[in-house]
């Protein structure tokens, strides 16, 4: 799979979530990101790829700017930050089968972004994972 910007790394060092996780559809689930730098001096980025898709731009947050997200998914995500734990958390309501996908956490840089590990969400339809497959 090749990422635009990608250096394969990186400050975004683990996701505290299992690597892959199956809800039901309609449940709602939180993933989360600690990462080492301080969330005021930079953004840091969720992502997303569904299975023979484009990446998918969520959001952006950091600590002292407004929170910003993509008009069309920001009735279901919601991006915040801990400080003291340095974490960033993604919560998802709502969930389908169209939100199967690789999710990303991602940290901005003056080139572009550094990327995170993967976090694999399966939404089971008719009790069959719909599987994202690389």
């Amino acid at each position: 799979m090749n990422l635009p910007l990608s250096r394969q790394t990186s400050e975004c060092e683990q996701l505290t979530q299992p690597a892959a996780q199956t809800v039901q559809p309609g449940q709602s689930l939180t993933i989360s990101c600690q990462v080492s730098y301080s969330l005021g001096s930079y953004s840091t980025f969720w992502i997303r790829q569904a299975a023979g898709k484009t990446l998918e731009w969520i959001g952006a947050a950091r600590t002292g700017y407004t929170t910003n997200y993509n008009n069309m998914m920001k009735n279901k995500f919601s991006i915040t930050l801990q400080d003291s734990s340095k974490t960033v958390y993604l919560q998802m309501n709502s969930l389908t089968a169209g939100d199967s996908a690789v999710y990303y956490c991602a940290r901005e840089t003056q080139t572009g972004m550094d990327w995170a590990k993967k976090y694999w969400l399966f939404i089971l339809q008719r009790f069959t994972a719909k599987q994202v497959q690389y």
